[in-house]
This record gives C-alpha cells, sequence and structure tokens, in this order.
C-alpha cells in the first residue's frame, strides 16, 4: 500500500495507516492502505507501506526427545493459521470448547476456521522448528 502527496492547492483527507483521519496539507504526505486515484488530487510517490496481513507470529523449536510437543497460544479472533516446518509435524487446534483435532503439517498448510481457536499444540516427528504465523481475516 502506498505512499500519496497531495497535489492540490487545498487541504484533503485521507485515511492513514492507523485508521485515522488525517488532513493532508498541499505538498503534504500520507501512508495509506487506501488507494487515492484522484489524479487531480493525489501523486503515487512510494508503493510502500505494503499491507502485512500477519497478526502475529510465533517460532516453535522441537528438541528430541522430551521437547517434540510444543504449545503456542494464538488469538481467538484471527481464522487464518499458517504453519511451516523444517521436520513433519501434527498439529491440534482446540478449540475454546471442543477437543482438538490432527492436522499433518509436513509441508506448508493454512489451518482455517470459524475462530474461537485459543491453542495450537504442535508434535515434531524429529528436533527441528516450525514457524505459526497468525493471518488477519
Amino acid at each position: 500500500m502506498p505512499t500519496y502527496r497531495n497535489i492540490s492547492t487545498s487541504y484533503q483527507a485521507a485515511i492513514d495507516i492507523n485508521n485515522d483521519r488525517q488532513d493532508v496539507a498541499p505538498q503534504g504526505t500520507v501512508e495509506t492502505h487506501q488507494i487515492l486515484d484522484n489524479t487531480a488530487i493525489w501523486t503515487k510517490t512510494l508503493d510502500t507501506p505494503y499491507y502485512n496481513i500477519a497478526a502475529d507470529n510465533h517460532d516453535v523449536t522441537f528438541t528430541s526427545p522430551s521437547g517434540l510437543t510444543q504449545e503456542v497460544t494464538v488469538d481467538p479472533d484471527n481464522s487464518v493459521f499458517e504453519i511451516r516446518s523444517d521436520v513433519a509435524c501434527t498439529v491440534h487446534a482446540n478449540h475454546a470448547s471442543a477437543e482438538g483435532y490432527p492436522v499433518l503439517a509436513d509441508t506448508p498448510v493454512q489451518i482455517r476456521h470459524n475462530h474461537n481457536i485459543e491453542k495450537l499444540v504442535l508434535v515434531g516427528s524429529a528436533a527441528g522448528t516450525a514457524d505459526v504465523i497468525e493471518l488477519e481475516d
């Protein structure tokens, strides 16, 4: 998502990357997630900042033999989790009101659900690492 410059001769309103309204002065700039396509008012000066859909990232380390099972607490409001692991592992997604269910994660996988997952339990097949990435809706 880009940065724009106000090329008009008056203040212009825009929503910045923090979702706040900004009154941008003539020749002033704003970083926004919006596309400001009125070329009589705005000109794009940078392609950044880029929108990041990752809400959180968790690094997991599997150690043999006692540390092959690792718990990751996640935000129940996020509905997509991506798991990348350098060893085969099983992921149990624990719903707030139900038992977990296993998902094999020997390649990058995404778990999609209807919220309320509070914990992921990763069981590695050997020593190694995994990343759990929480994605925004």
